[in-house]
């Protein structure tokens, strides 16, 4: 009996994604996490990329869950949380958030991304 591991769901996710199936890849990241499967930057990145066509998640909610779950958001997971925001105020506004409400301090490629957004 072959079990999918994080690999697995972060490639079924991006095919997803791919063929603008966000619903299926939500379904396919809240399958992953009830069946306790170690979840990391790539597949949040990718729930973050759904967020973009679809309401399944808050940013807020994809944070807490990665705080949960011991991951910390790469470059790539920021840049695409930026662009969700609405203007260069709402990303700063989002770093600020991230640091007070969730500890995650962010670097400062992402603080010049969000002036320029």
């Amino acid at each position: 009996n072959i079990c999918p591991d994080a690999y697995s769901y972060s490639n079924a996710m991006d095919s997803c994604l791919k063929s603008n199936q966000s619903g299926k890849a939500l379904e396919l990241f809240k399958q992953m996490r009830k069946n306790g499967i170690q979840t990391d930057a790539v597949i949040y990145t990718l729930v973050l990329n759904c967020l973009t066509k679809t309401n399944g998640f808050m940013i807020e909610d994809v944070l807490t869950m990665m705080k949960q779950d011991g991951v910390l958001p790469t470059g790539r997971f920021l840049s695409a949380a930026l662009s969700l925001q609405k203007d260069w105020k709402a990303s700063v506004e989002f770093l600020h958030g991230m640091e007070r409400n969730f500890g995650i301090k962010p670097p400062p490629q992402a603080w010049e991304i969000a002036i320029h957004a």
